[in-house]
């Protein structure tokens, strides 16, 4: 059976959530299937309810993100607060256990802060809080890095709680053989370092608005080479070499939901079992089970988005991120998953050989259900509710305000329509768009059977 675990982390086994502090609703009553369930089918108000009876930073972020969907921007703006203060204290924390701190989950974090003070027209808090979204992309293969440095301590002192005798050499075959199946697909590639190419979108589309030309460029060209669809950046760079005064508006979809992972179970070769068992003098082979993460695909919510008959195009895809993040540590990770099973192994079965020895069978089997027990308890890591408001992928287009009307289409279907209208001096509104301002409309598509909903981040 599949057992869904955290998408950031449980590379390692054995942590103790609760005493994580951010990862879990420890502590709270909330039930993760009955808010996925709401937030997915388009009841974000009672979402919000479920989310907002839970505790800790997963769910102030889940709160947080309903909120600013529903245009709840000020208890958006204390929720995301809550949430990003207490990603800071764990993120010191949680390194030195090996656990992964929610290196993108937080990079996007700020990019809905940004969001929600960009929908409140306050752009001094929202062009900060773009920029810290955007550095802490560029320094997250850093804090991947220091995660693997701490976790090959982790592996150095397993090692030397191992006794000498254990031929250790001999598990990397099936190491290798286990970590070669974390390979992405080539087209993930280019994701590596857990580059999000939508961040930096964001950024250089609001530096462009606002007529920062050289930081807009910049940006584009820093993303160039990652974005699913050069024709998206193509028609920004046109249009800014053109001077072309007439005003758009760009559409930006998150669609869909965000891949799963899971715990898989695996089984020590039993060849090296035999090998281990007779180099401590255990009188079966040595048998037992680990556990590794695996990455169930996320799901669209349309297969495709037009707006105004124009194609919407995929910019790029929080899986491929996720697939990078996990190819990264994969060998790490199954090299700490079999040295934790073989150090609880090796230890449970001497000391149950060593009760037979003195107490008969009987006290064989006490000893060995206690061991058992323990095994079960540190191997098979704490199920982690994960963040699960993030969308499988970003899309984006423009288009000029010429017409009338602005309607979006999922598969054919009408999901959003606002008119165009002239607005001066007042702001537009989801139902009027402003036709002599350039407009940034985002939308989150959660299911095709949902409501689609929707927020301006940027008029000017």
């Amino acid at each position: 059976m599949k057992t869904k675990v955290a998408l950031q982390g449980a590379l390692g086994v054995g942590l103790s959530v609760c005493a994580a502090l951010l990862l879990s609703a420890c502590g709270g009553k909330v039930n993760m299937a009955e808010f996925n369930e709401a937030f997915y089918q388009g009841d974000k108000e009672n979402a919000l309810k479920i989310a907002k009876g839970g505790k800790g930073v997963l769910w102030d972020y889940q709160s947080g993100v309903n909120a600013f969907w529903l245009g709840e921007s000020k208890e958006a703006a204390k929720l995301q607060k809550s949430a990003d203060e207490g990603i800071e204290k764990a993120q010191e924390k949680l390194i030195s256990t090996g656990y992964s701190p929610y290196v993108y989950e937080s990079v996007l974090l700020d990019l809905y802060t940004a969001y929600n003070y960009g929908s409140q027209d306050d752009f001094q808090k929202a062009r900060p809080a773009l920029n810290r979204a955007h550095d802490k992309q560029n320094q997250a293969k850093e804090t991947f890095a220091k995660k693997i440095e701490k976790q090959q301590k982790q592996i150095e002192d397993l090692k030397a709680k191992i006794p000498e005798k254990v031929p250790l050499d001999k598990l990397e075959g099936q190491i290798s053989q286990i970590s070669a199946k974390f390979k992405v697909a080539k087209e993930y590639e280019k994701y590596k370092g857990f580059v999000n190419p939508y961040v930096t979108y964001v950024s250089a589309l609001s530096a462009m608005i606002e007529g920062d030309r050289p930081k807009a460029e910049n940006l584009y060209k820093q993303i160039d080479k990652v974005v699913e669809n050069n024709e998206i950046l193509n028609k920004d760079f046109e249009l800014m070499a053109s001077g072309d005064t007439q005003k758009h508006t760009w559409i930006l979809i998150e669609d869909g939901s965000i891949a799963a992972k899971w715990k898989e179970p695996y089984k020590l070769d039993p060849a090296i079992g035999i090998l281990i068992s007779a180099a401590v003098g255990l009188s079966a082979p040595l048998d037992f089970t680990f556990y590794i993460p695996k990455l169930e695909e996320g799901k669209s919510a349309f297969g495709s988005y037009s707006a105004n008959g124009e194609s919407i195009k995929l910019l790029s895809s929080l899986d491929a991120v996720a697939a990078n993040e996990l190819q990264a540590g994969a060998k790490m990770a199954v090299t700490l998953s079999i040295l934790q099973g073989l150090s609880i192994s090796v230890a449970k079965a001497l000391a149950t050989e060593a009760a037979a020895s003195k107490f008969g069978a009987l006290g064989a089997v006490g000893t060995k259900v206690a061991a058992d027990a323990a095994t079960d308890a540190l191997m098979q890591p704490k199920i982690v509710d994960s963040i699960s408001t993030l969308p499988k992928q970003y899309l984006a287009v423009s288009i000029p305000n010429t017409g009338d009307e602005i309607s979006v289409k999922g598969d054919g279907k009408e999901i959003f329509n606002a008119k165009l209208e002239t607005c001066g001096d007042k702001s537009g509104s989801l139902e009027s768009l402003c036709a002599d301002k350039n407009n940034i409309l985002v939308l989150r598509a959660t299911s095709a059977n949902a409501p689609v909903n929707a927020q301006i981040i940027k008029e000017q």
